[in-house]
């Protein structure tokens, strides 16, 4: 006998599993979407990077009438070119400090610059190792300024094999163009002085050299997983092919720490070989993680996303100051910045 209420109802097995099959089904359709508005938040972040560094280029060049170098100073006991032969080869006057260290009053980060002792005996990656003792020196190295880091990057910030494990450097997203010469070239002049784009060692460049115009010259481009040893990028040191200086010599986004593909050379590299005696190829490309592409900020401080198709031709035209089309020689394109434009502070 019925005592008047309905049976309670329940799934069957089949039901359940139909159920969970179509949630199943709705998370894979949305889970790509969800991923690329994330990716766009990403890559919306790093262009905003790299146009307040172009704006702080920008506003050195106001003050300052000139570029900072891509290195501040030469490399001890060698002498390439002119000015190298005037500087004095003294530990107190060489040393690997990059010109992003000079942008940082520029990005609100006057503190940093504070503690990096800019042109004092005790500066930052001075060959003296004076620095070494100061703890607000070294904290400038530790440091990662959020301005040079993009989101989509997946390097954790420590550069991989150091050769001196009493620091951490940090490393950047974010390079100098040096040019279009690259690792060919690897220990000869047309890499670090007589190189064809805006940043150089020791070099200042003027926006008046910079004949082929500000917006089609590109001055700082993307590098990915910098934390690793062949593909080095310490924001506070600068180093042919490897930290804060980069050529387009090999293509956007050619993997990091590689020569060869398919089995057939396919990119060139030079030799970096870390405190363990491990050796890498460094190819000195710029990359990113970004699908398709990399971020770059131009002369005039105006972004442009670069896909990997970009024919070499153009992409090499972004790496020159006073080529014209960007084809030649280093020394046939920068010819005219020898002699008195020269600079040492």
């Amino acid at each position: 006998m019925s005592n008047g209420k309905n049976p309670r109802g329940a799934f069957t097995l089949v039901e359940l599993l139909v159920v969970i099959a179509i949630i199943g089904i709705l998370v894979a359709l949305l889970l790509p979407a969800v991923q690329a508005a994330r990716e766009a938040a990403r890559r919306s972040q790093c262009i905003n990077n790299m146009k307040q560094l172009g704006l702080a280029l920008a506003n050195y060049e106001s003050v300052r009438n000139e570029l900072p170098p891509g290195r501040l100073t030469c490399e001890m006991d060698s002498v390439y070119a002119p000015p190298c032969d005037e500087v004095p080869n003294s530990t107190d006057e060489r040393g690997l400090m990059s010109g992003f260290v000079l942008l940082l009053p520029y990005l609100e980060e006057q503190v940093l610059y504070d503690q990096a002792g800019i042109g004092q005996t005790d500066m930052i990656w001075l060959y003296n190792g004076n620095w070494r003792n100061r703890a607000e020196r070294v904290a400038v190295v530790e440091a990662r300024p959020q301005a040079f880091i993009c989101p989509s990057d997946s390097g954790d910030g420590l550069a991989e094999e150091y050769t001196d494990e009493t620091l951490i450097p940090r490393t950047s997203s974010y390079a100098f163009v040096s040019g279009i010469n690259g690792p060919r070239y690897e220990g000869s002049a047309p890499v670090k002085h007589f190189n064809t784009g805006p940043f150089l060692y020791l070099l200042r460049r003027k926006t008046r050299q910079i004949t082929d115009g500000l917006s089609k010259t590109a001055f700082v481009g993307e590098v990915m997983q910098g934390n690793l040893s062949g593909n080095r990028n310490i924001w506070t040191h600068g180093f042919r092919h490897l930290d804060s200086l980069r050529s387009t010599e090999n293509p956007l986004n050619t993997p990091p720490n590689s020569s060869w593909r398919n089995g057939l050379p396919q990119y060139t590299a030079t030799i970096f070989q870390d405190n363990n005696g491990k050796k890498y190829d460094v190819n000195g490309a710029f990359g990113s993680e970004h699908t398709g592409g990399g971020v770059f900020a131009f002369g005039d401080a105006h972004v442009e996303f670069l896909t990997d198709s970009i024919d070499s031709v153009a992409y090499n035209a972004y790496a020159t100051t006073n080529c014209g089309d960007g084809e030649g020689t280093a020394l046939e394109c920068n010819k005219s910045l020898r002699g008195t434009d020269w600079k040492w502070d």
